[in-house]
């Protein structure tokens, strides 16, 4: 759940002094960071961070906030641009009318992301991190710190001819450049720099999916010199490592597992077959925690899956004549339609008729006709409603978020995922 891959293309110094006072503290107050694309965030995102604190809490460890890191819009773009028939070579687009691969391409930016990421913590609370304190956040870190962004060797190649030299029509090329990003190294050395002073210790949310392929990012023997790694259980039989891991664990020094998930290498199994805390053979003064899978179905959610429901919706729509003004037109009758009851009842309560005496829409049209506030029978009116339009993608992630849908298909089908 954090971003969909991760490249890493400055290597950190190891050991940075800056964290040695509270790496060296043994229970330190802890500060979850979760980064990702989330291109839309979803509820899944949010409980990758409850969850990993939970875990933590119940382990006895001082989880105080949950921070959650949008990646630069420059990051999407360059995702998006470097798989889509946009890059695609003049024999390849020749032979296609209509590409397959922008069919769920989406582009929801740091503001929208922010904005929606926001409303999903107003309406997903968590009892347990409450009573304990636990601050959740949003943050534009990306945006705001313009001097992180780098060059990057994983979109350098990206930029690559790819295909079979034998048959020119799979040939692909890049974009012929890229926009700059932040490196997950930079991130979370700049997190952890500006948190120690307050006393924090960063700690990275990671899915164990994505673990398997860290040997391969640059620069992975510094990235957790400076924080430690929360790895979320996948129902797997095993995390099979993609190269030598060696680099990687060097910056651990003890594993504290609570869910037993195999990490192995070359059939070497290296941690997370025991449950407890254990000692690890790198130098450094880090901890990997290893905590269950996300439960009630959250594990399968996924941004690539409200993207592809979203597509096939507007696909769908356009099979019954619906073009893109049309379907944003009755997203919104969807998403607002209390507040276009409100308006229809003050223009025609003229027209009512009484049938039963102690009917509750005579005084249910008194409320909104005097412009009253209080909440009546049609349920408090959410401000986020008014956000749901002007484009197809604000719209439909307004309705994916639940915002002022109530029960709909999106909302049944969100729920089932």
């Amino acid at each position: 759940m954090m971003a969909e891959s991760f490249e890493i293309v400055e290597d950190m110094a190891a050991g940075a002094s800056f964290s040695d006072a509270v790496s060296s503290k043994p229970n330190p107050r802890l500060i979850l960071l979760v980064s990702g694309t989330f291109n839309p965030p979803h509820v899944g995102h949010i409980e990758m961070g409850h969850h990993a604190a939970r875990a933590l809490l119940m382990a006895g460890k001082r989880v105080s906030k949950i921070i959650y890191c949008p990646v630069h819009d420059n990051y999407v773009v360059n995702k998006i641009v470097s798989s889509s028939p946009l890059t695609a070579s003049k024999s390849d687009t020749k032979t296609k009318t209509k590409s397959t691969k922008t069919t769920s391409v989406m582009f929801s930016t740091m503001a929208d992301r922010l904005r929606l990421f926001r409303s999903l913590l107003d309406r997903h609370k968590d009892a347990v991190l409450e009573s304990k304190g636990v601050v959740r956040s949003v943050v534009d870190y990306e945006h705001q710190r313009p001097e992180l962004l780098q060059t990057s060797s994983y979109w350098f190649k990206k930029q690559q001819l790819t295909g079979d030299h034998h048959a020119p029509s799979t040939f692909t090329f890049g974009a012929g450049g890229y926009l700059k990003t932040v490196s997950t190294a930079r991130l979370v050395k700049s997190f952890s720099e500006e948190y120690s002073k307050e006393g924090f210790r960063v700690a990275v949310v990671l899915g164990a999916d994505n673990v398997a392929y860290m040997p391969n990012w640059e620069g992975v023997r510094g990235l957790f010199s400076c924080a430690d790694l929360v790895i979320v259980g996948r129902k797997l039989q095993q995390v099979n490592f993609q190269a030598d891991p060696s680099d990687l664990l060097s910056n651990f020094a003890t594993a504290d597992v609570q869910y037993i998930l195999p990490h192995t290498y070359r059939n070497q199994t290296l941690f997370g077959d025991k449950m407890g805390r254990s000692s690890m053979i790198g130098i450094g003064g880090s901890s990997v925690y290893l905590v269950p899978p996300l439960p009630n179905g959250n594990e399968g959610k996924s941004s690539t899956l409200v993207r592809t429901f979203v597509s096939q919706f507007c696909e769908q729509m356009r099979h019954f004549g619906y073009e893109e003004g049309d379907i944003i037109q009755i997203l919104q009758s969807k998403g607002n339609w209390k507040l276009r009851v409100r308006d229809a009842f003050r223009r025609n309560k003229q027209h009512w008729v009484q049938v039963v005496e102690d009917a509750a829409l005579p005084e249910l049209l008194a409320r909104v006709g005097d412009g009253s506030d209080e909440v009546d029978a049609l349920g408090p009116y959410s401000e986020a409603e008014e956000l749901v339009g002007s484009t197809v993608l604000r719209c439909m992630f307004a309705v994916l978020c639940g915002v002022g849908v109530g029960v709909s298909l999106t909302y049944r089908f969100m729920s089932k995922l």
